[in-house]
């Protein structure tokens, strides 16, 4: 991710209302981020999870975030979450 491109949480959250995907570094692994009714997503590649709102600003609240611009470039949140569904049906 490039320094210049980079933007704080506020400006991540107003992304999100408008239905953008994002991407964070957090320990040298990038993650996806993405809002879904009233939850945040976040999807490393290797896990699949959600946020309330108020976890999500807790945790994220000096992570740094950029647009997704390359569609190709995130995983299919809605395979991922339906593939880790799986385990609770179980």
């Amino acid at each position: 991710m490039e320094e210049e491109n980079l933007f704080n949480l506020d400006q991540a959250l107003k992304y999100l209302e408008n239905t953008y995907v994002l991407a964070t570094v957090v320990k040298n692994r990038r993650s996806y981020v993405m809002k879904k009714q009233e939850k945040i997503v976040i999807s490393d590649g290797d896990s699949l999870f959600s946020l309330s709102l108020k976890e999500f600003k807790n945790l994220y609240k000096e992570a740094k975030f950029s647009l997704v611009e390359d569609d190709a470039e995130v995983v299919d949140l809605k395979k991922d979450e339906e593939y880790y569904s799986w385990g609770k049906k179980m």
